[in-house]
C-alpha cells in the first residue's frame, strides 16, 4: 500500500496523492508522475509501468532527448524526485501473500476443496499443489489465472495432482503464451502428458518440467528477490515440502539526514549496496551512520503430506509462517502413524521445535467437521495457530 505520511517538504504532488491510485488506472498515474515531477510523460503501452519522460527545455534551445523509463527499477532517474514515485514505484514488491484454496484430505466435501496454495511474493505468482477443483477456486477468490509462472507439486497423490491437466489445458485455451516451469516428482511429467496425449491437447505455451528429489534440502529456484528450496518429508511415497524465502533488502536510507548529507542518487544506490562515499564537499559518509536496516526479510514453509518427523524442524527453523499438515486429530494418531499423516499436536510439536513465527494447520480428514478442535489441539502446544481454511488471505 501506499504510504499516506506526506514527504519532508509537504509538495502538492505528495499532498494530492491520497487514493490517487484507486481513481485512475496505472497508465495515468504514470502520466501524472511524469507531469509532478516536472516532465512531459506518457505510457508506452496501457498497463505498463515504463513510461517516455522529455525533460523540460526553455523556448529557443535545443529540446532535450526523449528517453525511455522504468519506475520498478530504481536506477532510473526520478524515482527518487520524491517519495510518492518511490513508493509507488516499490508498493508491489512488499507483497507476501499466501491464499488459501483447499484444505481437505483426500477428498472435497461442500466446504473445503482439495489441496491447493496460491503465492503472490513479490508479485512472482506461484502454485503449491494442484488438486482437483483448484482453477475453480482461483476463478472464486479473484486470484490472477495467468499470472502463475511456476507450479511446485509435493507429490503424486490424487489429492494433489488431478487438478493439474485441467488447469494446463485451461490456460490453453484461455490463450497463453508465457512460459510455466512446473517442479514436481519423477514421474510427473510422464503421468500428465500422457493425459495430455490421450485427449489430444496440445498445449500452445513452453512447459519446463523439473524433477525434485527428496534426499535433503535443494534449490529449485531463484532470482533477484525471491528463491524457492525443497525438503524431504516422510510419507508413503515420494513427498517434499517447500520453503519461499524473500531475499534481503538492500539497507534504507536516513531521509531524516539526507538533507543533509549532499549527495547525488547515485551515491544514494551505493549506500543502499552497503558502501561507504564521498559527499560533494568530499566528506566520507559512512555507510552504518546514513542507512538504516532493512526490514527482514520473510519467509514461508509447506509441510504437506507428512508423518511428523523432528528433522523436518531443522529445513524450517526460524521461518515467518509455517503450514504444517494435520490431517487428523489426536484420537486417531495410531491412525495418523499408519497412513504416514500427523496429527494437529504433531503439526505444533514441529512448529515449537522450529520456532517458527506462526503455524497453519491444513490437509484436514473429512471425518472431522469442525476445524475449531485442530486448532484448539495445537494451540495448547503452540498458541500462534489458526485453521488454513478455504478462500483465507494470509498475509506475511
Amino acid at each position: 500500500m501506499i504510504e499516506r505520511k506526506p514527504c519532508a517538504d509537504n509538495c502538492r504532488r505528495c499532498v494530492l496523492r491520497a487514493g490517487f491510485l484507486k481513481k485512475r488506472p496505472r497508465s495515468a498515474a504514470l502520466r501524472a508522475v511524469g507531469k509532478q515531477v516536472g516532465v512531459k510523460a506518457r505510457p508506452r503501452k496501457k498497463g505498463a509501468t515504463e513510461f517516455k519522460v522529455q525533460a523540460p527545455f526553455e523556448a529557443g534551445t535545443r529540446p532535450t532527448p526523449i528517453r525511455t523509463y522504468d519506475l520498478m527499477k530504481s536506477s532510473e532517474p526520478y524515482r527518487n524526485k520524491c517519495h510518492w514515485i518511490s513508493n509507488f514505484a516499490s508498493m508491489s514488491r512488499q507483497t507476501f501473500e499466501v491464499l488459501v484454496l483447499g484444505s481437505s484430505s483426500a477428498s472435497p466435501d461442500t466446504e473445503r476443496g482439495v489441496s491447493g496454495q496460491y503465492l503472490n511474493i513479490c508479485e512472482r505468482h506461484f502454485l503449491i499443489d494442484c488438486g482437483e477443483g483448484v482453477q475453480i477456486q482461483l476463478r472464486r477468490y479473484k486470484a490472477r489465472f495467468q499470472s502463475v509462472a511456476a507450479i511446485f507439486i509435493s507429490h503424486l497423490h490424487g489429492d494433489h495432482i488431478f487438478g493439474l491437466p485441467g488447469f494446463l489445458s485451461s490456460m490453453h485455451l484461455l490463450g497463453r503464451k508465457n512460459p510455466l516451469t512446473i517442479y514436481g516428482p519423477p514421474r510427473l511429467r510422464e503421468t500428465i502428458m500422457q493425459l495430455l496425449t490421450v485427449s489430444d491437447t496440445q498445449l500452445n505455451y513452453p512447459v519446463e518440467w523439473v524433477e525434485t528429489k527428496n534426499d535433503g534440502k535443494h534449490r529449485l529456484y531463484e532470482d533477484e528477490k525471491t528463491e524457492v528450496w525443497s525438503f524431504p518429508l516422510d510419507h508413503r511415497i515420494f513427498c517434499t515440502g517447500f520453503l519461499f524465502k524473500e531475499k534481503p533488502l538492500p539497507r534504507r536510507i536516513n531521509k531524516e539526514l539526507l538533507a543533509e548529507l549532499t549527495i547525488s542518487v547515485a551515491d544514494i544506490m551505493r549506500l543502499k549496496a552497503g558502501e561507504d562515499v564521498e559527499n560533494e564537499e568530499g566528506r566520507l559518509i559512512k555507510n552504518a551512520e546514513a542507512t538504516l536496516d532493512p526490514p527482514a526479510a520473510r519467509s514461508y514453509a509447506y509441510c504437506c503430506d507428512t508423518a511428523f518427523r523432528k528433522e523436518t524442524a531443522e529445513y524450517v527453523k526460524g521461518v515467518d509462517v509455517l503450514c504444517h499438515e494435520s490431517t487428523f486429530l489426536k484420537d486417531h494418531e495410531v491412525r495418523a502413524t499408519a497412513t504416514r499423516h500427523s496429527t494437529a499436536e504433531q503439526a505444533a510439536t514441529v512448529a515449537q521445535l522450529a520456532g517458527v513465527g506462526r503455524l497453519l494447520l491444513t490437509h484436514f480428514s473429512a471425518r472431522y467437521r469442525y476445524v475449531n478442535d485442530f486448532v484448539r489441539e495445537a494451540s495448547a502446544i503452540f498458541p500462534a495457530t489458526e485453521a488454513a481454511g478455504d478462500g483465507k488471505l494470509f498475509k506475511i
